[in-house]
């Protein structure tokens, strides 16, 4: 089988080749996965270039993706050999074939488009407790989200306008607004350095009570400035490289609450049947096209330094997702 594999540091020509491997084997307890594709993440940039963050070479790459069972272990009553499957996070997906636990994967839905499944275990899980666990949100909730057009931005778009809620999303340039109105977005605003102007851009009488910043530095500060009394503020991600900034003034008035989000730890919270039943009700919300993110492009592993240069592109170049077909 061909599998991605890294092997120093630095951009893709020097840290991953392509090698030959044999096709796992099970063990007890085991399955393996025939993968069908596999998305390409900023974050799989990233583990390549930084040795912090990947010490250990050479390793399999790959976060996450989709694909059907190829073969069971003895012991194996959960799957079958043709089912399709979630393999677990961070096993190497960027290969034709991997093998997991059983324990770990999870059922995915039949009919469903693969790509649309294969980013539900990353973006699709982040939008989903980013809505259930830091504000109680009833229907007609008004959210503010920065990083609007990024892949999560979208999906929580949807996901919002699927349970009844409002979104107002800044973003950085003018045409990201009808293509997130399409989505569902109910108020698209272009940032700006003021957070006296941002926050006029946003309709009058409209309490927004949760807001989530993927970007840090100053955008953080622009967007407590638009919360309401009592709001919370999760942070998310620094897109931007800075540490988050916020004005106390807005802090002590409206009483904002500032909270960090991390999905590993959120999801880790949860035993392993609650955690299928997570995914299984976001794999169900894909295949209903309630979250979805648009391709940019689509990579055979053999061309994977033009996909890393792809995909370290930023969101508003890159509109959409890199994607491993196998």
């Amino acid at each position: 089988m061909k599998a991605l594999r890294q092997i120093g540091h630095g951009d893709a020509a020097t840290a991953l080749e392509v090698v030959d491997l044999p096709i796992p084997t099970p063990a007890v307890g085991e399955i393996v996965v025939q993968m069908e594709c596999a998305p390409l993440h900023t974050s799989d940039v990233l583990n390549i270039t930084d040795a912090k963050r990947t010490p250990t070479v050479p390793r399999n790459v790959g976060t996450e993706g989709v694909g059907r069972v190829s073969a069971v272990g003895d012991g194996i009553t959960t799957f079958n050999v043709g089912q399709r499957v979630l393999p677990p996070k961070r096993c190497g997906t960027f290969s034709e074939y991997v093998v997991c636990a059983a324990t770990d994967a999870y059922a995915a839905p039949e009919h469903c488009d693969a790509e649309a499944l294969s980013i539900v275990q990353t973006m699709g899980l982040t939008a989903y407790l980013l809505m259930n666990d830091f504000a109680q949100l009833p229907a007609g909730s008004w959210i503010i989200q920065n990083a609007a057009n990024s892949s999560t931005g979208r999906i929580l778009i949807g996901l919002a306008r699927h349970r009844g809620l409002h979104t107002i999303n800044i973003v950085r340039r003018d045409q990201a607004a009808l293509e997130l109105k399409a989505l569902g977005a109910d108020v698209v605003i272009t940032d700006t350095a003021d957070a006296d102007a941002l926050a006029a851009k946003i309709p009058p009488h409209i309490e927004i009570s949760l807001g989530l910043d993927m970007i840090g530095g100053a955008a953080t500060a622009r967007l407590a400035h638009c919360l309401s009394k009592t709001a919370t503020l999760v942070l998310y991600g620094a897109n931007s490289g800075a540490a988050a900034q916020i004005d106390f003034i807005d802090l002590a008035r409206n009483n904002l609450t500032v909270t960090g989000f991390g999905l590993s730890r959120s999801f880790n919270r949860f035993d392993h049947a609650q955690k299928a039943k997570i995914m299984s009700e976001i794999a169900a919300l894909a295949a209903t096209g309630v979250i979805a993110t648009p391709v940019a492009a689509r990579y055979q592993l053999s061309d994977y330094q033009a996909a890393f240069a792809h995909a370290a592109q930023s969101s508003s170049d890159r509109n959409g997702k890199v994607i491993f077909r196998f």
